[in-house]
């Protein structure tokens, strides 16, 4: 009994297939940075962000937002139930502009901060963040609002 224990536990591993050194070589950060997106999709696919095409729904589009000029905001449905917003590049600048926020968002959560549902590949060369759905306006146009109200004339 004790030589098979002792077999189990001095046993290695089978090594891993050359594809899959790559993507552990290259961390999510530098897959940002060199705008590799299959790298980006095979990470946030073993971190179940990964979402298809198919799981979302787009119900209206919204005009560019102030936060991301290079890219259009859309309502949709996730899985037909969860309201989410729908973040599409318009250009290879917006496509950089998600990359770096995806990069951010993966890891962060927090109460003021929308929640990051997924990512979606919607070509070979783009990807669309699904948000949680927030109604109401932007945190800049609240602030716009306030100071051409005059509530923030002796504040900000």
């Amino acid at each position: 009994a004790r030589r098979c224990l002792r077999s189990l536990l001095t046993k290695r591993p089978a090594s891993p297939s050359p594809e899959m050194d790559y993507h552990n070589d290259v961390s999510f950060g530098e897959a940002v940075v060199q705008n590799d997106l299959e790298a980006v999709m095979h990470r946030c696919a073993d971190d179940h962000w990964s979402l298809q095409q198919s799981s979302v729904t787009i119900l209206q589009a919204c005009e560019p937002t102030r936060s991301h000029a290079n890219c259009k905001l859309q309502k949709g449905l996730l899985h037909g139930t969860t309201a989410v917003a729908v973040l599409t590049p318009t250009n290879d600048l917006g496509n950089q502009e998600l990359l770096k926020e995806l990069r951010h968002l993966r890891r962060t959560t927090h109460i003021n901060i929308v929640n990051l549902l997924g990512v979606m590949l919607c070509n070979r060369t783009q990807i669309q963040l699904v948000l949680e759905w927030v109604s109401g306006s932007s945190l800049g146009e609240y602030v716009s609002w306030r100071r051409t109200s005059g509530s923030f004339a002796n504040g900000l």
